[in-house]
């Protein structure tokens, strides 16, 4: 089984690396398909250079190949001009390799050179192959699936990940919303067009035998007894030493309740426990016996009850997985599951495919019916992932599912805004940024499984938080300004300007003007001052003033004298001095 750690990677190769400050002085070797624009123009260089270096690395990991050319200098710097737009003027102003890629026409504006000019100035254009893959909106993306599929239905299947992948909660879709969507109801397909497909799809959808939920809630209802507070201090007063930790092994026998079970292999181990198949003597059953440690008593505690009252529903109890019996064994909690076969991340991996959008579309009517169950009972799963839903059996049942894992499991109106939940990779945003989460951080994580399923990769990178949101962000667009202002974690990802006081001023005569006096004298001398400040901080180094240019008396002559006393003087060198301390800060 896959632990949380698959992806775990280390970087090495530091050979290149020097401090910050000094990169600018620091000669890096240019890759092509990796290194940063502002590198192949010799400008100024912070630390941002990696994650152009990063982005570029994760789409690879994402596409399967280069997102862009790797053989040729030109047609890289091609590749990024067409693809993320031209590089701004600040760079282009003071790279001293810009010309060498890009050339100042009479108008004044930057252009590209063609491979023509390129090779004229003594460079060499390297053969490439042009067809590369652009952004998750580009038609290319169909292509993406190895199985032949029904463009329409991968169309309809995109908008509804579209749906389900909304950065901000309240516009993600709901279960009800979903399960009514043309990709689950499947109204879009013309059985005329492809008759096959269309029949298959159908044939998939019959053989998982949905029950469809009744319109009033006494399918819901509470079950008889759930765990009381007697159970919970007596599970409480149990929690003792953690630190004694049990070997399980194969031919152990583990005395339950009224049975024993004879452990013959392990099928799970997590940071939190462990599962084992085992036997129950003198029976032919064989179940699945999952230890978790008396340190985790609330995870146990959030699974018994969960499972209690949905294993006591009337209509709904088969999209979960069965909890028959609990105990307590030495120093672990015990549960008696029902034994089920293969879980949808080892199918994906044993098909060695992406699932047909037809197959997708069983899972995902299931797993938006168990949604629909939580919303009504007011609870949230909170660690929905691929591993987490098991074939109940497929060659007998196509895509017959059902939900387990349940340990963080809660009311929803008790999901903790403390403390990070949910597996990164299928991490709602808000969870991320620190905020107060609802019940739709289960849609995000379906619409997150569902995705994978198609592409037969994660959708969104699962090494750290940060790689997570910028991809989010990249696909979905930044996070609201509600959203900014509320998270608790926002400060660990964005940064706040500075000076928000200026968030309305485009240019230095907003600026300086705003500080306009009722002395014309003084307003002139004003507009001398800022015609030379601008001319000192002209990005083109080549344009700016030069010191033989800036004499003081330049500026008293443009400017009408200033009358008043030695002490108005001072008074007004104080607010220029003022205002040049501003623009630094700004500029």
């Amino acid at each position: 089984m896959c632990t949380d750690q698959v992806y775990k990677v280390k970087l090495i190769g530091f050979s290149r690396a020097s401090k910050t400050a000094e990169l600018s002085d620091f000669k890096i070797p240019l890759s092509c398909g990796y290194t940063a624009p502002e590198i192949f123009l010799d400008c100024p260089l912070d630390q941002s250079v990696d994650i152009w270096s990063l982005g570029l690395s994760l789409a690879f990991l994402f596409l399967g190949k280069h997102t862009g050319p790797v053989e040729c200098d030109y047609h890289y710097m091609r590749f990024i001009v067409n693809m993320f737009g031209q590089p701004e003027k600040k760079l282009l102003h003071v790279g001293s390799q810009v010309r060498r890629y890009f050339k100042l026409t009479k108008k004044n504006i930057w252009k590209l050179r063609t491979p023509t000019d390129f090779e004229v100035r003594g460079s060499k254009i390297m053969r490439t192959d042009s067809n590369y893959f652009k952004s998750l909106n580009d038609p290319s993306f169909i292509s993406q699936s190895p199985c032949p599929t029904n463009h329409d239905d991968i169309k309809t299947f995109l908008d509804f990940l579209s749906k389900m992948l909304k950065e901000n909660p309240v516009d993600r879709i709901s279960p009800a919303e979903a399960l009514k969507h043309t990709f689950i109801t499947m109204e879009h397909l013309d059985p005329f067009s492809d008759r096959l497909y269309v029949a298959e799809s159908h044939r998939i959808m019959k053989e998982c035998q949905y029950e469809e939920p009744r319109s009033d809630d006494s399918s819901l209802s509470p079950p008889a007894k759930e765990i009381g507070d007697s159970d919970k201090e007596s599970i409480h007063s149990t929690h003792t030493d953690s630190r004694i930790s049990l070997e399980i092994r194969p031919g152990m026998t583990i005395k339950g309740n009224s049975k024993d079970y004879l452990v013959k292999d392990i099928i799970d181990a997590g940071s939190y426990g462990e599962v084992y198949k085992c036997h129950i003597e003198d029976t032919n059953q064989f179940v699945a016996l999952k230890f978790v440690r008396k340190s985790d008593a609330t995870d146990f505690l959030n699974e018994v009850k969960a499972l209690q009252r949905l294993n006591n529903l009337k209509h709904f109890k088969r999209y979960f997985i069965k909890l028959n019996d609990h105990f307590d064994f030495k120093d672990w909690f015990c549960m008696e599951f029902e034994l089920l076969k293969e879980n949808l991340l080892d199918f994906s991996r044993r098909q060695n495919r992406s699932l047909k959008v037809y197959e997708i579309r069983a899972i995902a009517k299931q797993m938006l019916t168990a949604l629909r169950v939580f919303k009504q009972l007011g609870i949230s799963h909170a660690d929905l992932k691929p591993e987490n839903i098991m074939l109940v059996n497929h060659e007998k049942q196509p895509f017959g599912l059902k939900l387990i894992d349940f340990g963080a499991a809660c009311e929803t109106e008790q999901l903790p805004d403390e403390y990070i939940i949910q597996t990164l990779g299928y991490r709602a945003p808000e969870v991320i940024l620190g905020l107060q989460p609802d019940e739709s951080i289960d849609m995000w994580s379906l619409g997150c499984i569902l995705a994978e399923l198609f592409l037969n990769y994660p959708l969104f990178p699962t090494q750290n938080e940060y790689d997570n949101l910028r991809v989010i962000m990249k696909l979905f667009g930044e996070p609201n300004k509600k959203q900014l202002e509320d998270g608790s974690l926002v400060s660990d990802y964005f940064i706040k300007q500075a000076h928000p006081a200026y968030d309305d001023i485009t240019c230095l005569d907003d600026l300086f003007f705003s500080h306009k006096t009722r002395n014309s004298a003084e307003n002139t001398d004003l507009k001398a001052f800022l015609d030379l400040v601008k001319k000192m901080l002209t990005v083109d180094p080549n344009e700016r003033i030069r010191p033989a240019d800036a004499h003081l008396d330049d500026v008293s002559d443009r400017s009408v004298p200033v009358r008043g006393s030695p002490n108005n003087l001072r008074r007004l060198f104080l607010k220029v001095l003022g205002m040049v301390k501003i623009c630094v800060e700004i500029l």
